[in-house]
């Protein structure tokens, strides 16, 4: 798989690191937890992901930068977040950061761990407050213009009590770390937990998405409200959505089936009911970054456009039976040049978005292995 350019580019692209991991580096900690040394370590985790979970802080920070607002942040943070780093990408950008326990869910941070948290946030200028109760119950006591909920699983029993809670035009940050069960491995529990069932393969991550915000959207409607996706991205291991909470209006969930076409009905191997309006706000990512971030950037900016789904490049070179799949960006320039939209994607590194049809897609592939 690393002897793909284009999978390595975008696996490292958000990593502070910028290059994947040894085996002697995960081999290591492997060996110490087997070994006599680590026979008294038990219930932790140790994170050896290049500093993947660090970056995430400062991709929303930028973000928040193009806002020209007055932000306010409640924030649920875990044992395994590095809290140092994490904060201090918002120094002298929100207004203030309120930090929540999520007490009933294993890796929540105690109340005394939290307590210690405050010099930090001292350290950075920022206003803090810390509370330790039930997410549901906190935001139920004061409005917020923004929260942001990542609780290290399935964010599903903390959906309604915060659309509920936040501000008209509020905005909601929500990650989900569900993602076997968001991207097809356990679609009976996706049902279960979002009343829609998931898509493995290709196209997994960017249907999880639209299940998260389809989930969103139904809960929100209850109360007489609507949402509004801002940006929407996988990065690693988890999903991630931004949506303003708006006046409602009438949404209609439909399926995506295995050829990636939108259906009003329920269909063999579909996924579905999900989101199929836009997932991503073109004008909310920001332009004119450098470096990896810029790169993420610029391929959000170019697929928020496209249609929903993904198709695979492997599946394309069998089905034009051409032997070794050419890259993707000339893939892209091919179906282009057709006429039709086309982009890659940062939901998967083989997939591309495409509005082109069967027979448009083959004959671009076959023009790409010749360029």
């Amino acid at each position: 798989m690393w002897d793909n350019p284009d999978i390595l580019e975008q696996s490292t692209s958000t990593t502070p690191l910028k290059r994947i991991g040894l085996p002697d580096e995960i081999a290591g900690a492997a060996v110490f937890l087997a070994s006599d040394a680590g026979a008294f370590m038990t219930g932790q985790q140790l994170v050896i992901d290049g500093g993947h979970n660090v970056s995430a802080s400062f991709s929303i920070a930028d973000w928040i930068k193009n806002q020209n607002k007055e932000v306010n942040l409640i924030v649920g943070m875990m044992k395994d977040k590095e809290h140092v780093e994490f904060i201090k990408a918002f120094e002298n950008i929100v207004n203030s950061i309120t930090l929540i326990d999520i007490p009933n869910q294993d890796g929540a941070i105690s109340k005394e761990d939290f307590k210690k948290k405050l010099d930090n946030l001292k350290l950075n200028n920022l206003q803090s407050e810390v509370f330790h109760g039930d997410l549901q119950n906190l935001v139920k006591e004061r409005q917020y213009d923004w929260i942001d909920v990542d609780p290290f699983g399935t964010p599903a029993p903390y959906l309604e009590s915060i659309i509920k809670n936040v501000n008209d035009g509020g905005i909601l940050g929500i990650a989900a770390t569900d993602t076997a069960v968001l991207c097809g491995a356990k679609p009976s529990i996706c049902f279960k937990r979002y009343g829609a069932y998931s898509m493995k393969r290709v196209a997994a991550k960017e249907v999880g998405i639209r299940i998260l915000l389809g989930r969103i959207q139904t809960l929100a409607a209850k109360y007489d409200r609507g949402v509004e996706p801002m940006l929407s991205y996988s990065e690693g291991h988890h999903l991630r959505v931004f949506v303003k909470v708006i006046d409602a209006r009438p949404i209609s969930l439909k399926w995506l089936n295995q050829d990636m076409a939108v259906l009003d009905e329920e269909a063999a191997e579909a996924a579905g009911p999900i989101w199929m309006e836009k997932i991503i706000d073109s004008e909310m990512v920001p332009e004119n970054c450098e470096g990896q971030l810029g790169k993420f950037f610029d391929i959000l900016k170019k697929e928020a456009e496209g249609p929903p789904g993904l198709f695979d490049i492997n599946d394309m070179a069998r089905a034009a039976e051409i032997g070794q799949t050419p890259k993707k960006l000339k893939i892209v320039e091919c179906l282009q040049k057709e006429g039709f939209f086309a982009s890659i994607s940062i939901f998967s590194p083989i997939g591309i978005k495409t509005n082109a049809p069967h027979e448009i897609r083959t004959r671009a592939i076959e023009n790409a292995q010749s360029l």
